[in-house]
This record gives structure tokens, C-alpha cells and sequence, in this order.
């Protein structure tokens, strides 16, 4: 069998009463007698595939490269490369990964790389990302540490009424801050969207985009 593990989940005495007269040998599961198969493991929820190749690898660091790579030439190399050299600044340490100053030019398929990408894109980047809150990757970073805390209580190994309740609150807030950071992309499109359909109507030069 193998040696997946399950978390723990401690209810109270009193919240489990309903269920005290039923054995939980009453019934089997259909696929305990398949060969070489763990419902249990099946059942369990798979954070690696789910956050670290889903979400978090997969959408959010994908849009931050892609919101620094719609910035202008001059703020775009001067963003990943400030980026790039302070995942590098990050020292060695025990089961994290050491990244170079190319972390935003190589494509990572493992998803542990993306594991500890989230956990040091905020420390990397806030300082070019974050200037002020109106700031289209203020909002994506916000995102960020909302993400590392959800995941933060997904992956504990034992959880009790107050960890669950705390996690159920991350993973809500985590929610907000993306149909925020949406919201805030949307608006800024329709404002260019606005703004070069005026261009294009009155042949006045084209103005400065806004900081995205």
C-alpha cells in the first residue's frame, strides 16, 4: 500500500454525537478490493497538482510575467531584472529552492519549483510591483499573499474547529483579492480601450499609458 497520508481532523465530542451508534465498518467501499488502489489516497486532496501546477504556478506567476511583460522596453528590463536579482539575493536554505536571476525567463514544469516561486515572489518584487495601491501589481500581489496563506492551511497535517474555520476564511479572502485584481484589470482595459478609440477620433498623439 502506499504510504499517503491523511490529515487529521479533530471534532468535538459533542458535534459527533449524531453519529456515535454508526460503526464506521457498516460500510465498505467498493474499491478497497481493487489491486493496488488507496481510496484514501485517492480522496485526499492534491495540493501540488491543484496549487502549485494549478494556481499558483500555472495562473498567478503566469500573469505577473505577463504584466511585466506589457510594460514598456525600459520599465520591462529594468522590472525583471530587479526581480531576477533579488530571487538570486535569496540565501540558501534547508528544502527550498535556490533560484538565479533568470527565474522569470525559465520555464519550470516541476511543480515544487513553483511551490517555493510563491512563496518569494512578493519578497522579489514588491519593491518594483507594489509602488502604491492604484497599482495594477499591487493588486496581483495581493493575490499573491492571499494564495500563500491559503495554502498555507491546506497543507496542514492536522487540523481542529478553529484551523478549519481559519482556512475557510483564507480561502475566501483569497477570492476577494483575485475578483479585485480582475476588476482593477478590466477597468484599466476599457480605459485604453476608451482612450484609443478618442485617439483614433479626434488624430491627437497618443498619451502616456498609465502604470499597469
Amino acid at each position: 500500500m502506499n504510504s499517503y497520508s491523511a490529515p487529521s481532523i479533530f471534532i468535538p465530542e459533542d458535534h459527533n454525537s449524531h453519529v456515535s451508534d454508526t460503526s464506521p465498518e457498516i460500510c465498505q467501499n467498493a474499491f478497497w478490493s481493487v489491486h493496488f488502489s488507496d481510496t484514501h489516497a485517492a480522496a485526499a486532496f492534491d495540493e501540488l497538482h491543484n496549487n502549485c501546477h494549478g494556481v499558483g504556478g500555472t495562473h498567478l506567476f503566469k500573469e505577473a510575467k505577463c504584466l511585466i511583460n506589457e510594460m514598456s522596453a525600459p520599465d520591462h528590463c529594468k522590472v525583471a531584472a530587479t526581480i531576477g536579482k533579488q530571487f538570486d539575493a535569496f540565501p540558501p536554505w534547508s528544502k527550498l529552492h535556490k533560484f538565479t536571476n533568470s527565474v522569470l525567463l525559465t520555464d519550470f514544469f516541476d511543480g515544487n519549483h513553483f511551490h517555493d516561486i510563491m512563496k518569494l515572489f512578493v519578497f522579489a518584487s514588491h519593491n518594483v510591483l507594489a509602488i502604491h495601491e492604484d497599482f495594477l501589481g499591487y493588486k496581483l500581489l495581493v493575490a499573491f499573499r492571499k494564495y500563500v496563506n491559503m495554502v498555507m492551511f491546506e497543507t496542514l497535517e492536522v487540523y481542529i474547529s478553529t484551523t478549519i474555520t481559519a482556512g475557510r476564511k483564507a480561502v475566501e479572502e483569497f477570492g476577494i483579492a483575485i475578483n479585485a485584481y480582475d476588476k482593477a484589470l478590466s477597468d484599466l482595459l476599457d480605459w485604453l480601450k476608451v482612450d484609443s478609440d478618442s485617439d483614433s477620433d479626434s488624430g491627437s498623439d497618443d498619451e502616456d499609458d498609465p502604470l499597469m
